[in-house]
């Protein structure tokens, strides 16, 4: 039981040497990853842009350019994130897909299929899952580089027995 207790406490402080100190917060980028949007499932087969807010609009990615650059730094802790996706860079969105705050693009990491860079351990990318208005599926792949190095998922301190 003590060993299971100081594993639970070595993750702990790992994850919290990760994040940034009382009162500030730290940034990270958020980018489409441009080789996975002529998937078959791709956003881009549905929508042509999306945008990314947090507490205003950060900025809009075209998904059917695959040069597409990074967004936007965004913050944590910071407001939730909300990604958009529409037809055109002028119409309203269709779809809008929401992480809570304030540790948003933590979250994001949480809630499906995240990957840390093998080689650069600020860098991840995720596999964002979103649903068109008939419930058909749609995958959105994102690039998040955060400010500082992030522990493995499988590394960080988990409560469920």
């Amino acid at each position: 039981m003590l060993a299971a207790k100081q594993q639970y406490l070595d993750r702990l402080k790992a994850v919290l040497r990760a994040l940034p100190d009382a009162g500030k917060t730290m940034a990270c980028t958020i980018s489409v990853a441009k080789d996975k949007l002529t998937a078959p499932n791709s956003v881009s087969n549905a929508w042509a842009w999306m945008t990314l807010s947090q507490g205003k609009e950060l900025g809009t990615a075209d998904l059917r350019n695959a040069t597409t650059d990074a967004i936007e730094k965004t913050e944590y802790p910071g407001a939730a994130l909300v990604l958009g996706f529409r037809k055109s860079p002028t119409a309203p969105t269709d779809v809008a897909s929401s992480v809570d705050a304030p540790w948003a693009a933590l979250r994001l990491l949480h809630l499906t299929n995240a990957r840390r860079d093998t080689k650069d351990a600020h860098k991840w990318l995720l596999e964002l899952p979103v649903k068109d208005a008939q419930g058909k599926a749609w995958s959105v792949w994102l690039q998040l580089v955060f400010e500082q190095d992030l522990p493995e998922l499988a590394d960080w301190p988990n409560t469920k027995k």
